[in-house]
């Protein structure tokens, strides 16, 4: 079974929240437990960030799916994670890999050449 807490997540939203350098106005989460419990609405309370969820029948999750498939699935594998040791030696190559992807990788396709 897979290891998820409220505590855990919100541990690393606020990670989250402090490496950007801009203030969380809004999380949008699909609707797993791990994301919407007592703990994670107590955070976005206390902090003023908006939390939303995804719309009921419509996959609003596509594009985020999509870039874990891309990215972070192609990197690791499609393991899940099965306990916080697991995420902590995760946390390695996706530090070196975010700046790659993040700074040298197109995000957009090209409208044309010229």
């Amino acid at each position: 079974m897979p290891f998820h807490s409220g505590a855990f997540v919100v541990e690393h939203t606020e990670q989250v929240s402090r490496a950007v350098p801009f203030p969380l106005q809004g999380l949008v989460c699909d609707n797993d437990t791990a994301f919407m419990n007592g703990a994670m609405f107590c955070f976005c309370a206390a902090t003023g960030t908006e939390l939303t969820r995804s719309r009921v029948y419509e996959n609003d999750q596509v594009w985020v799916e999509q870039e874990i498939g891309a990215i972070a699935r192609r990197l690791v594998g499609y393991g899940r994670l099965r306990n916080p040791e697991a995420t902590a030696t995760l946390a390695s190559p996706y530090q070196v890999s975010r700046l790659y992807i993040n700074f040298f990788q197109r995000s957009f396709k090209l409208r044309s050449k010229t």
